[in-house]
């Protein structure tokens, strides 16, 4: 993602917009979070694998991606939760991009200092209030996604369906959602402002 984001920032700043304002950079990454979800079919695949009703028709990627491309409509069916994807990924990366810097100012000059510490402390952080506030889209993207063939619930009617049944349907297995995400970022962060601040 922050690849996608660099070449948006970069072409922001070729048509005349300011690199540092913070304006082109949460639309450079809300350009980069949107590209990623030309990705959904990772995740559709992912979250059939992961559903336990599918665990003996799909044992493994390449089961799914057979079943799933010999349908009628393929790549409709390669494509389901397109759109919890495109409301989840463009803002949530803005969003992280914002935390993480506002933190990255917050911090006491001894770890500013540390370039891993300061950046896995400021990713962590950005990551886990992210992940909070997200989360929801990525439980209706699970739900919408966890079925194969017939007619697939749109995105208004899985999230009233979720939202029935309680904020804490919505927010199921939050906890170790954020304690893989905060490491994971944490660790990225951490490495890619050691490797890129010279």
């Amino acid at each position: 993602m922050y690849g996608n984001y660099e070449v948006a920032l970069n072409q922001l700043e070729y048509v005349g917009f300011h690199r540092k304002n913070h304006s082109t950079q949460s639309a450079a990454a809300l350009l980069a979070g949107s590209l990623e979800a030309v990705l959904v079919p990772c995740e559709r695949v992912q979250a059939l694998l992961v559903d336990p009703r599918h665990n003996t028709r799909f044992p493994h990627v390449f089961a799914v991606l057979v079943a799933l491309v010999r349908q009628r409509n393929a790549l409709r069916e390669l494509y389901v939760g397109f759109t919890p994807v495109l409301f989840r990924n463009g803002p949530s990366f803005a969003l992280y991009l914002w935390l993480k810097d506002l933190t990255a100012e917050q911090l006491p000059k001894i770890v500013q200092q540390n370039a891993f510490l300061a950046g896995a402390f400021s990713g962590g952080v950005a990551s886990f209030v992210t992940g909070i506030v997200f989360y929801p889209i990525n439980t209706i993207k699970m739900k919408i996604q966890a079925h194969v063939e017939g007619e697939h619930l749109g995105f208004l009617t899985t999230t009233r369906l979720v939202a029935s049944r309680g904020i804490g349907h919505l927010y199921a297995g939050l906890g170790a959602h954020c304690m893989g995400s905060v490491l994971s970022w944490a660790i990225f962060q951490g490495l890619y402002q050691l490797l890129t601040i010279r």
